[in-house]
């Protein structure tokens, strides 16, 4: 890159000729009102994701990084509202630059754990290397081809073999990359990046944060299952408070799970909790279809409600009704209800009435109906005795 020096051009030398750089910022220029008038930023995930964004997603090992960028991918291929926050659905394309192994397993814990299958979900299981030219503009074609609405990238380590990471040069090159990424396409662009060891914040040089519009952090005990998800900068939204989820197995993989407990004091998953939620607030009882309809998942993708009503059912926290229907049987669903409280009894009851005899009732006013025209009687005048 060509630059000038303080030797190169000195107060009154003639100003070089324009070109198409020159032309270009020209155009760029506005003032206040059209500032003004620039369209706000457009929430991919209400609260945390915004679009045609950079964010970083950082945590010590083992913390639930990968578990939590699966989740949200997950969320924003299938529509499905993350931890009840609105989802703008959109592809995904997730750089596995790790390998693509424990990806698939991640995947089906989400789909049991749900009950629904994700959306436009590309995986690219490359390291591909963003800071070296071929790397970067074949990344580039692909993503102005596919304009996905979230590129994760898993992790930064694997995409920038060489470069220094407390190198500030180095990591404004990666910078550099992950912008040309992102005009590219207009996507959020979620980096997976390790934090250094006793620290909290992302490893490396602090230009990964100031270019950053948004940082989200995992922190999770080892040994634990209870994983705190922070926000450490939001630059164009409030910061949030932070989330407390719960890492469980299922089978050889886990998934994230909000941290809720029902009467008998096991944890609810997000699909038992949204059943729970729709079944209280009507007041009569659900089909599977009804509920499915309500909660936006498939026909063909009800299985794991049915499962999960099941689960429900035996923990007597959902009634089931089966109701004959033609040659079959139609099955319900509802939640245990309270009966209606009987009114509380008079704090101040009128005493009983004392020994004597008992007052009559009043003769009841019979109207008189139709109307009787009565002659108005006058006295004969007193008249002298002979």
């Amino acid at each position: 890159m060509d630059t000038l020096g303080p030797e190169d051009l000195q107060p009154g030398d003639e100003i070089p000729e324009h070109g198409p750089l020159f032309e270009r910022l020209k155009r760029r220029l506005m003032n206040v009102e059209a500032l003004r008038g620039l369209p706000p930023p457009e929430p991919l995930i209400e609260n945390f994701l915004l679009r045609n964004s950079l964010a970083w997603l950082g945590g010590r090992p083992g913390s639930g990084k990968s578990f939590l960028a699966v989740d949200l991918a997950c969320c924003v291929s299938s529509g499905r509202p993350w931890r009840g926050n609105p989802v703008t659905q959109g592809r995904v394309l997730y750089l596995a630059a790790e390998g693509a192994y424990g990806l698939a397993p991640r995947i089906d814990a989400w789909i049991n754990h749900t009950g629904q299958e994700p959306g436009p979900l590309v995986i690219l299981p490359e390291s591909v290397q963003l800071h070296e030219r071929e790397g970067l503009e074949a990344m580039r074609r692909i993503l102005f081809e596919a304009k996905p609405s979230l590129l994760v990238i898993d992790t930064q380590a694997r995409v920038t073999a060489g470069l220094e990471e407390n190198s500030s040069k180095d990591m404004g090159m990666f910078v550099d990359a992950l912008e040309r990424l992102r005009v590219a396409c207009g996507a959020c662009i979620l980096v997976v990046h390790h934090e250094a060891r006793g620290a909290e914040n992302l490893r490396g040089s602090t230009a990964l944060e100031g270019a950053a519009s948004t940082v989200l952090r995992t922190e999770k005990d080892p040994g634990a299952t209870l994983v705190k998800i922070q926000t450490k900068k939001q630059k164009d939204m409030i910061e949030q408070d932070p989330i407390m989820l719960d890492l469980i197995s299922y089978r050889e993989s886990a998934v994230l799970q909000s941290i809720t407990t029902d009467s008998v004091g096991g944890p609810l998953s997000t699909l038992q909790r949204e059943c729970l939620d729709i079944l209280g607030d009507h007041p009569s009882p659900l089909s599977v279809s009804a509920l499915g309809e309500r909660m936006g998942i498939q026909q063909n993708q009800r299985s794991g409600l049915w499962k999960a009503l099941g689960q429900l059912d035996r923990r007597k926290l959902v009634i089931r009704i089966d109701t004959p229907w033609g040659t079959r049987t139609r099955t319900e669903w509802t939640i245990p209800r309270e009966p209606e409280p009987e009114p509380d009894p008079d704090p101040n009851p009128e005493p009983p009435p004392e020994d004597g005899p008992a007052e009559e009732p009043p003769a009841p006013q019979i109207p008189l109906y139709p109307p009787l025209h009565l002659v108005e009687e006058t006295e004969e005048p007193e008249t002298d005795a002979d």
